[in-house]
């Protein structure tokens, strides 16, 4: 309805189960940007055809990280959206999981463009020019710690600190 052309399918992490998006038996894509390094998974080839500019925007599906992981590896955007919000109709496995569809892009206009697409409902008014962090307070190394400190200081980002009940026992699970 919205006049977008289907134009490839793209390799990803092998069932779709990963953090690097290596795939052995289909091959791994390239990340265009950085060749020497992983593209990131699960929706590594998503991200990768973005970056590689193949298309104006991708789709790809994120529990744990595999929109926002191949977004970072690959240099570009990507958007994990409210669960629920955009349907999973076709997705496999059909069963309910906390996996969301969301679009990768090289700028946070087209995947502005990508959600009002895949969400009739979305407004972009929804992004706000304030970025908001929370930061989860879990088990970490001092040198993690010092690091996401100094990333958080020198981006000048206001945050506020969180506690999740039962997050270990959701790592451990993991």
């Amino acid at each position: 309805k919205a006049d977008c052309e289907i134009i490839a399918k793209t390799n990803l992490h092998e069932l779709a189960f990963g953090i690097t998006g290596i795939n052995h038996a289909f091959g791994t894509p390239i990340n265009p940007k950085y060749p020497e390094l992983i593209p990131g998974g699960s929706s590594s080839g998503s991200a990768a055809a973005v970056a590689a500019k193949q298309a104006d925007f991708t789709l790809g599906t994120d529990t744990g990280g595999s929109i926002r992981m191949p977004a970072a590896c690959c240099g570009v955007f990507g958007l994990k959206p409210t669960f629920g919000r955009v349907s999973r109709k076709g997705i496999y496995p059909p069963s309910s999981s906390l996996d969301c569809v969301g679009p990768f892009a090289n700028s946070v206009e087209m995947i502005e463009k990508a959600m009002q697409i895949i969400d009739p409902t979305f407004k972009p008014t929804e992004f706000t020019s304030a970025p908001k962090l929370a930061v989860l307070d879990v088990k970490a190394e001092d040198v993690i710690w010092n690091c996401i400190h100094q990333a958080l200081q020198k981006a000048n980002l206001q945050t506020t600190s969180e506690k999740v009940e039962h997050f270990e026992a959701a790592y451990d699970a993991g």
